[in-house]
């Protein structure tokens, strides 16, 4: 490792990798030089994610504009200033992803937590301020009453009478036919802000999630594969590229995927040596490594299950990122080949991936 600093104190940057980043002890001037290289690449996310990075470099990143995956990073670091923070929530010129990421930091001020829900709105940047660990409870209970969240019930309503005589349950028939025989395809209109919100909410907690997962394993092939089949759902959604559902993008990590977890060497496999590498360059023992990399997994599974699903894409992708991280390689594709058999084009992908959708790309959004 002082082999690896000496030669970045000379900006030889082919020297940073993941491990600088990641390493606990790596100085504050390291991280500076990562994040001055510029680059949008996991040496940066971690870079900026780093306990250690100074609150400068972190403001030096936003500055940038370019509203990439570092610059989420970056704000989502608790060293960033919190005065900062509330300019970039209270602007509504930033990028929504920047925002919520401001939200969910546990450095963002009570004030403007308490601001937000004091707007009586159910939107992301509400729900993303009530789960701040710094929320007030009070502000909380408020804007959920406001929001309709919590009602006063009637004890008598929920009164229950069984009618001996009652055969055929007309209201969960109705229910039925709104569902297919695989339980999955909901024949229930979204809108294109319905259809983009989940993209974000998979940048979201899911995402953070899979870099905590790949901070325990430490790299390698499952890293990737949680990396690719995690991003799916928020790239088949993304706005700016929402016309064409992501095509070229999707295309690309369902093919990866295919490849990472068919290859004839064998994924679970080569993810078994990969540990074994791992914990040898980590000097970790094996219980502690297994239970962090089990633990990692758990939550990456529970934060993918809370994704909203709106047709058979976004239940096949879901799918694909949960079973990759259960390490059900043939659940993943299966589910990844279904995707690819509708990616013969891009226009035949986008009825796909739309389906449900009120209007395929001229939904309006406030």
């Amino acid at each position: 490792m002082k082999i690896i600093y000496k030669n970045a104190e000379l900006d030889i940057s082919s020297w940073y990798n993941e491990y600088v980043a990641k390493d606990p002890n790596t100085p504050q001037e390291i991280l500076t030089k990562i994040l001055r290289i510029g680059n949008d690449d996991w040496v940066s996310r971690y870079a900026a994610l780093h306990p250690n990075c100074p609150a400068e470099i972190l403001v030096e990143v936003l500055k940038r504009k370019k509203d990439n995956d570092v610059s989420c990073d970056a704000v989502l670091n608790p060293n960033f200033p919190s005065q900062i923070l509330a300019k970039i929530i209270r602007d509504n010129t930033n990028h929504d992803i920047i925002r919520l990421c401001a939200v969910e930091n546990p450095n963002c001020p009570i004030d403007v937590l308490e601001e937000i829900l004091a707007r009586k709105k159910y939107d992301l940047l509400a729900q993303y301020a009530s789960k701040n660990k710094n929320c007030p409870l009070k502000a909380k209970i408020e804007w959920m009453i406001a929001v309709g969240k919590i009602t006063k019930e009637d004890p008598q309503k929920h009164k229950i009478e069984y009618d001996e005589k009652l055969v055929d349950d007309t209201d969960f028939n109705k229910f039925k036919d709104l569902v297919s025989e695989s339980k999955d395809n909901i024949k229930i209109s979204q809108t294109k802000k319905d259809f983009i919100d989940i993209g974000y909410e998979q940048r979201a907690e899911p995402e953070h999630c899979m870099l905590e997962a790949q901070k325990a394993i430490g790299g390698g092939v499952l890293s990737l594969a949680l990396e690719h089949g995690g991003d799916l759902i928020h790239r088949m959604n993304d706005p700016n590229t929402f016309e064409y559902g992501g095509y070229g993008y999707v295309k690309e990590k369902v093919d990866r995927l295919i490849y990472y977890l068919s290859n004839s060497y064998g994924f679970i496999k080569e993810h078994n040596e990969n540990m074994e590498q791992n914990k040898k360059y980590r000097k970790i023992d094996d219980y502690t490594y297994n239970v962090n990399i089990e633990t990692a997994l758990f939550n990456y599974i529970q934060a993918h299950k809370k994704l909203k699903k709106y047709n058979r894409a976004h239940i096949l992708a879901n799918q694909v990122a949960i079973s990759i991280a259960e390490l059900d390689v043939n659940e993943a594709l299966r589910c990844l080949y279904e995707l690819k058999s509708h990616m013969s084009s891009e226009d035949e992908w986008v009825d796909f991936c739309r389906v449900n959708l009120v209007t395929k790309i001229d939904q309006n959004i406030d």
